[in-house]
């Protein structure tokens, strides 16, 4: 085989596992923008101090999370993927305390990453 063959075919190799990267991301988080608009709901619940519909939002938001945690840990920095998961931790037990300031605070830091998370070269 010439250089030229290997060459072409890791290229096509690399282009594919993105391909395949995104689209899986793209299924489990955009798909309806079920991510955003959980997290949005859980905000809003939180802002209301609704705090059983707010739990149950997180719960719902949580079960998106563990679906595609790892596809964000593969794409960003350790640190910020720990920034992020801890950002869902105390959001968890803001809710679960019933502290709104906590929550909606939480909500944003974890939308702010999330949204940076999505790009295809995430900011630092």
């Amino acid at each position: 085989m010439s250089n030229n063959t290997i060459t072409r075919g890791l290229i096509s190799i690399i282009v594919i596992i993105f391909a395949v990267f995104f689209v899986a991301q793209n299924y489990i988080y955009d798909r309806g923008n079920r991510f955003e608009n959980t997290l949005k709901e859980v905000m809003e619940e939180a802002k209301k101090e609704n705090w059983e519909v707010a739990q149950q939002n997180e719960e719902e938001f949580n079960k998106i999370w563990m679906n595609g945690k790892y596809l964000i840990a593969l794409n960003n920095a350790e640190h910020d993927y720990s920034e992020m998961s801890d950002a869902i931790e105390v959001l968890r037990s803001a809710i679960e305390i019933k502290d709104r300031n906590r929550a909606v605070e939480s909500a944003n830091k974890v939308m702010g990453h999330f949204i940076n998370f999505k790009k295809i070269v995430p900011e630092p």
